[in-house]
């Protein structure tokens, strides 16, 4: 039996290993291309949610992970719609393509960033 102790803290250090391996920012680009999103609208949400330097990767008392901030339920439902299978939200490049997907979809990064998106003026 795992202690949720011990799993956010394999999780966080493979988070920063991949992060280490792919440049956030290309990360970034690549979804947006991918998914017909904005490259410049994505970076700002990305800063916003966690940090300038995006290397804020826990919010919200543990539970919002990510470049993005993704919330466990609904990084697992965004996930598995590109085929990945378990929690990815440390991953830059499955969050990235998560958070393109979503706004492709959805027209808005209103559902799931309000808060940013209103500050940074995002539709």
């Amino acid at each position: 039996m795992s202690s949720g102790y011990w799993d956010d803290e394999v999780t966080l250090l493979l988070g920063f290993i991949l992060l280490a391996g792919v440049p956030v920012d290309d990360a970034i680009y690549g979804a947006s291309l991918e998914f017909g999103v904005s490259h410049q609208d994505m970076a700002a949400l990305a800063r916003c949610e966690s940090g300038p330097r995006m290397d804020q990767l826990v919010g919200d008392g543990g539970a919002a992970r990510g470049i993005y901030q993704w919330w466990l339920p609904s990084a697992l439902a965004w996930s598995r719609r590109l085929g990945y299978h378990g929690a990815v939200r440390d991953d830059p490049v499955a969050a990235a393509r998560m958070t393109a997907l979503k706004v492709s979809l959805e027209g808005t990064y209103r559902q799931g960033w309000t808060n940013c998106a209103e500050r940074l003026g995002l539709p």
